[in-house]
């Protein structure tokens, strides 16, 4: 009961040191937004100085006496301008006050480690229950005890239950060995029938051989036997084709035999023009009308008295032959060549028609291997930059956007991010690539030309950048833990504030940043750390406690 009310106690601590850390977690993001605010005014009359020491100069500058800087006499275009100059008291105190914010700073985190240490003391003391469940155990404790008392009561009543059970208990033990023995016959009975399907399904994988499921292997050989059918198709359409050119050049051989030409050439030199088969014709009308006006001349009165011998019409008869078989020749050589003509026209026509298909498809793969091409980042795409690189490029500029917002603030506006999209030494693939935009240059120039501590500034707010582009594409989802390894070494002593200067606005706003270095300036600044030290085994070791700066 002592102990309980200790621990009661204790829970009621632990309440109020809940709250007591509340408040202090609150002063501790207010002190850090106005360290920040301090820090980023600090930094901005830093820059404001130094963009306004010309301005400076040339206000002591006297006609006719020597300029400090280039001892000039002659100060033809002094520096003006028309913002109020910043002076030493100003810097001055713009940096008591960021002190002042870091002093408060630290007074929150000791009291927030003070606040939790109390609170984890109290927690050990309360266990892990609250104030009202210590109300409720001692409530169950003492229904617990009169529920003891009702027990000892019911204690002789369970005895005799006790011995009318233990009855039961033989009678069931019978049962029980009854149904064993029904449960080794059933057993049997199952090893019987997953042998049965064992054999199933091993007949099943025989038939199935390398493939998912009988119903594909049934699925592949219904394809092969489609293929098998469309081949054997092919073949007769093939024996069908062959069998028709043997016709052809069997028909064409028989008419060259029937047409007395030696071969094919022969034929086609024997062919004779419509014009040239024409002229025959009138030279054999022109020898049946000369033979005809012979006869008439013959039959005349005057011709009785010729020789009563037959004139010799050998030579005549001869070449009445010779014309005979020319034109008959003539007459066979124009069908022969009349029906080559018509073949030659169709295969002729055919050829065209497959010509334009051929060259509409030529003209689509053309079209399709330059998009290819484009797509790979080939000519002819100019930017030299792949599909993916081009979507990549795309959200590259949003994270660059989003890391320009910040970079100009630890920067004090004077470098921003750019997208390089040029292309590459020889022709190189682009699309990636980053370039820093120098305001007090006005130019870009490659990241590779900034020091160790621009480089990591740079490094830091691409890093932010890419966590909100992902928060916001993730559907507001937000990346509340952020680790940053290392790459403090190389900053200097104003790059080093302004990196912790940003980190300290980010937890401000509820992230929690996990910092991992070995720079020993460092350990003033983290408000809580982990110690990780190296034992003489090789291994490390992590502290037991989370230290308060």
């Amino acid at each position: 009961a002592e102990r309980l009310r200790v621990a009661q106690a204790a829970a009621g601590q632990v309440r109020r040191f809940d709250a007591e850390l509340s408040a202090a977690h609150l002063a501790d993001a207010v002190a850090a937004g106005e360290n920040a605010a301090a820090a980023v005014g600090y930094q901005t009359l830093v820059d404001r100085r130094l963009a306004g020491h010309a301005v400076e100069l040339a206000s002591h500058l006297v006609p006719g006496e020597p300029c400090e800087v280039c001892g000039s006499t002659a100060h033809p275009a002094p520096a003006t301008g028309d913002d109020e100059p910043v002076t030493e008291a100003d810097i001055v105190s713009a940096r008591a006050l960021l002190k002042q914010g870091q002093t408060r700073l630290e007074q929150t985190h000791a009291v927030t480690g003070a606040v939790a240490t109390a609170l984890a003391e109290a927690r050990a003391r309360a266990g892990a229950r609250t104030l009202d469940e210590f109300i409720a155990e001692m409530a169950a404790s003492e229904v617990a005890l009169a529920e003891a008392v009702t027990a000892g009561v019911r204690a002789a009543a369970l005895g005799l239950d006790k011995s009318r059970l233990r009855a039961e208990l033989e009678e069931a033990g019978r049962v029980l060995a009854d149904l064993c023995s029904t449960r080794d016959e059933t057993a049997a009975r199952l090893a019987d029938r997953r042998s049965a399907r064992q054999a199933i399904d091993d007949r099943v994988a025989a038939q199935r051989g390398g493939f998912a499921s009988v119903v594909c292997r049934v699925d592949r050989l219904q394809a092969g036997l489609a293929s098998a059918r469309a081949l054997d198709a092919a073949l007769d359409h093939s024996r069908e084709g062959r069998s028709l050119r043997n016709a052809a050049e069997a028909s064409v051989q028989t008419q060259l035999v029937r047409e007395d030409f030696a071969d094919e050439q022969t034929a086609t030199a024997a062919h004779r023009n419509d014009a040239e088969v024409r002229q025959l014709e009138e030279l054999i009308r022109a020898h049946d009308d000369s033979r005809a006006a012979g006869r008439s001349v013959l039959a005349e009165a005057a011709l009785t008295d010729l020789p009563a011998g037959l004139t010799d019409v050998g030579p005549a008869r001869e070449a009445l032959a010779a014309a005979a078989a020319e034109r008959d020749t003539a007459l066979a050589e124009r069908g022969s060549l009349g029906e080559r003509v018509v073949v030659l026209t169709g295969l002729v026509t055919d050829a065209r028609v497959h010509f334009d298909a051929g060259e509409e498809l030529l003209s689509t793969q053309t079209q399709v291997r330059e998009l290819a091409a484009a797509v790979h980042g080939d000519e002819p795409n100019t930017k030299r930059m792949r599909l993916e690189t081009y979507v990549l490029a795309a959200q590259l500029e949003q994270i660059i956007a989003a890391a320009n917002n910040r970079l100009r603030t630890m920067t004090g506006g004077r470098y921003t991010l750019e997208h390089d999209d040029s292309v590459q030494f020889r022709g190189g693939q682009s699309g990636l690539g980053l370039m820093i935009r120098d305001a007090h240059t006005g130019r870009a120039r490659p990241t590779q030309s900034l020091s160790g501590g621009e480089t990591f500034l740079a490094s830091l707010a691409l890093a932010l950048g890419l966590a909100e582009i992902v928060s916001n594409q993730a559907g507001g989802i937000a990346l509340d833990t952020l680790f940053v390894d290392e790459g403090f070494g190389s900053l200097d002593g104003a790059t080093l504030e302004t990196a912790m200067s940003t980190l300290d606005g980010l937890r401000a706003g509820g992230r929690t940043i996990g910092l991992i270095s070995h720079v020993d300036s460092m350990k003033e600044q983290i408000p809580a750390k982990l110690v990780i030290t190296v034992t003489d085994q090789g291994f490390s070791e992590i502290g037991e406690n989370l230290l308060s700066a």
